[in-house]
């Protein structure tokens, strides 16, 4: 229980706690303060995780889980407000629909043991930009959208590319 109820797991649940207040306030400026914290959170866990040695393999699990789900519930609750193009949820999310269809191919053939669930340089970039186009729709600014999602189109191809290049160096 002690693994599971560290500091660093429960600052990275807190994020979804605030997700939901952002969305309960979302006409209100107070979503900003929210939004900031949640980022902070984001940075906060993985580093207080390193610095009281409480790094665990479910906090490894858990980090990217609640990111994915602050995400989620966000990028719907606004997408469906600002009646978003349909085309934007493919931007949005296809590295990641990329990576489950991937990850099933490798299970499936029995490599996995080849690969190490490790985020690459390029795929980090693609959150990045999956998080500020976040932030571009809490802020309701049509034309950032816009070209934030592009953006995420053109670093998630690229992210894609890279997988599928280093996939094929480890199994070479």
């Amino acid at each position: 229980m002690k693994k599971i109820c560290n500091i660093p797991n429960t600052l990275s649940i807190l994020r979804l706690v605030f997700g939901a207040l952002i969305i309960l306030q979302f006409d209100s400026t107070i979503k900003y303060v929210y939004l900031i914290i949640a980022i902070l959170l984001d940075a906060l866990d993985g580093f207080v995780a390193r610095k009281l040695n409480q790094v665990t393999k479910l906090g490894g699990i858990i980090d990217p889980a609640v990111d994915k789900i602050f995400v989620l519930m966000l990028f719907v609750f606004i997408y469906l407000r600002l009646e978003l193009p349909a085309y934007y949820i493919i931007f949005f999310f296809i590295r990641d629909i990329f990576t489950v269809i991937a990850w099933l191919f490798v299970l499936n053939n029995g490599k996995s043991k080849k690969l190490e669930a490790k985020a690459r340089f390029p795929g980090k970039i693609v959150t990045a930009l999956q998080f500020l186009t976040l932030v571009f729709m809490v802020m309701e600014n049509l034309l950032l959208i816009k070209i934030g999602m592009y953006a995420i189109l053109f670093a998630a191809v690229i992210s894609i590319l890279d997988y599928i290049i280093y996939y094929r160096r480890k199994n070479a």
